[in-house]
C-alpha cells in the first residue's frame, strides 16, 4: 500500500497538468501567444476565505500571455495585458467575479516605479496600488487578487490591465477569472 501512495499523488498531479495543457486553445497573434481554458461547474474548489456561506463557483476562465512583447508605456496609461474574456453571470441573482492576476514585469527606467495590476470589468476599473518595481533591470512577478460583488446577471467582459507612471517591460502574464453565485 505504501508503494502505491508513493507514486499515486505525483501521477494524479501530472495527469491534471497534462489535461489542462491538452484543453488549451493556442493562437498566435502578432508575436504573442495566448491561450484560454474555460472550465464549467465540474471543477471542485475550496471556498474563498471571505466567501458567503452558500456561495458556489459556477465558471472559470484562464488566460495566459507567453510574451507580452511590447513595452508597457508609462504616463499612467491603462495598458491591457490579456485579451478581453467574456464571463456569464447566469440566472436572475447577482454574482461575484474574482480575478487572480500575475504579471512578470521589468522596470525600463533607472528609477523606482509604481505599478497597479487590476481587472477591468465592462470598462470599469478599481485599481489599488500593487507594488514598487525596482530599477535593477530584472524581471519580477507581481500578483493581485480582486473581487467585485453585486455583478448583474448576463454577459460581462473582463481583462487584466497594468497602470504605471513609468515605462515597464512585460514578459509573461496569467489571469484566472471566477464567477461565484450565492
Amino acid at each position: 500500500m505504501r508503494k502505491l501512495t508513493g507514486w499515486l499523488a505525483p501521477a494524479v498531479i501530472a495527469t491534471t497538468i497534462v489535461g489542462i495543457g491538452v484543453f488549451s486553445v493556442v493562437s498566435a497573434e502578432a508575436g504573442r501567444v495566448s491561450s484560454a481554458v474555460a472550465f464549467k461547474g465540474h471543477v471542485k474548489t475550496q471556498p474563498r476565505p471571505n466567501a458567503a456561506v452558500n456561495e458556489k463557483l459556477t465558471s472559470s476562465a484562464l488566460t495566459r500571455v507567453d510574451n507580452i512583447g511590447y513595452p508597457i508605456s508609462g504616463g499612467s496609461a491603462v495598458v491591457p495585458i490579456d485579451g478581453p474574456t467574456t464571463l456569464n453571470c447566469k440566472g436572475t441573482t447577482s454574482c461575484t467575479i474574482e480575478a487572480d492576476m500575475s504579471v512578470e514585469l521589468e522596470n525600463a527606467t533607472t528609477s523606482m516605479s509604481h505599478v497597479s495590476i487590476c481587472v477591468e470589468i465592462d470598462g470599469n476599473l478599481g485599481c489599488p496600488y500593487t507594488s514598487e518595481v525596482p530599477a535593477d533591470f530584472t524581471y519580477n512577478t507581481y500578483s493581485m487578487i480582486q473581487n467585485a460583488t453585486g455583478i448583474t446577471p448576463g454577459l460581462h467582459t473582463v481583462q487584466t490591465v497594468v497602470i504605471s507612471p513609468q515605462a515597464l517591460n512585460g514578459a509573461f502574464a496569467y489571469s484566472t477569472y471566477h464567477v461565484y453565485k450565492p
